[in-house]
């Protein structure tokens, strides 16, 4: 059959794969074999893992298998998220941080809380007021108790803080602090004087005590029970039975 003059001729096109296409492929296999490598947990086995920090209250020991526990995977995929959510189990930590040290080491460092007081109900409290509850034989004996409504031990803590800062002129610490439920606040002293603060002016009340305990002789001071505080512009002692008032002549 003949074609007429003016018949156009299409032309296919051959497929031809450009430069920048063969090194995209080159570029993805490239990259995915790297990728199995680096995930392959026969490849980049983590080998040392450092612990850092201060261990009051933590054993190494009871560190390493919980740590054993979270290492799958190798240095690249294990899960640190786990890791440390794994740790902060342990009542006694408070912190934990995470690092990657080529090639083949693991970082891990430890923070330890600092407690301050007993929580009367059960367990402690940290400096920042943070409830935990570690096992009662790792807390210091002399740690003071507080007592007080439920969900106010932040505040309870800066109180006490904030009280102690007054006992340095009494010569005294702080025992144990309770809060009814009115929010009327009782220090309990070392020595087992009771200081009845109310739920006022608090600081203002132990100022003015303060100032005239240091007037008092020792022989008054050391028969001291119980100090109320709770007036406007004074305070009332109790003293023991043993306490013989000076004569006056």
């Amino acid at each position: 059959m003949m074609r007429d003059a003016h018949t156009p001729v299409r032309f296919r096109p051959t497929r031809r794969l450009s430069i920048g296409a063969l090194i995209g492929i080159l570029c993805a296999a490239m990259t995915a074999g790297a990728w199995m490598i680096v995930t392959d947990p026969q490849h980049f086995v983590i080998q040392k893992v450092r612990l850092e920090g201060t261990f009051n209250h933590v054993a190494i020991d009871t560190l390493k298998p919980r740590i054993a526990s979270h290492l799958r995977g190798n240095f690249f995929t294990v899960d640190m998220d786990a890791l440390r959510d794994g740790l902060h189990e342990i009542p006694w930590i408070k912190h934990i941080e995470t690092q990657r040290l080529w090639p083949h080491t693991l970082r891990v460092t430890v923070y330890e809380r600092d407690a301050i007081a007993r929580w009367a109900p059960g367990g402690a409290l940290d400096r920042d007021g943070t409830l935990f509850t570690p096992d009662p034989a790792t807390l210091a004996a002399d740690l003071p108790v507080i007592d007080g409504p439920l969900g106010l031990h932040t505040a309870l803590v800066n109180k006490m803080l904030e009280l102690q800062g007054y006992m340095r002129g009494l010569n005294a610490q702080i025992a144990r602090l309770d809060v009814d439920a009115r929010r009327a606040y009782r220090l309990t002293l070392r020595d087992g004087v009771q200081l009845m603060l109310g739920r006022k002016n608090m600081e203002i009340r132990l100022a003015r005590y303060t100032r005239a305990y240091s007037r008092l002789t020792d022989e008054q001071r050391q028969h001291i029970v119980r100090v109320d505080l709770r007036y406007n512009n004074g305070f009332a002692l109790a003293r023991d039975n043993d306490y013989t008032p000076p004569h006056k002549g």
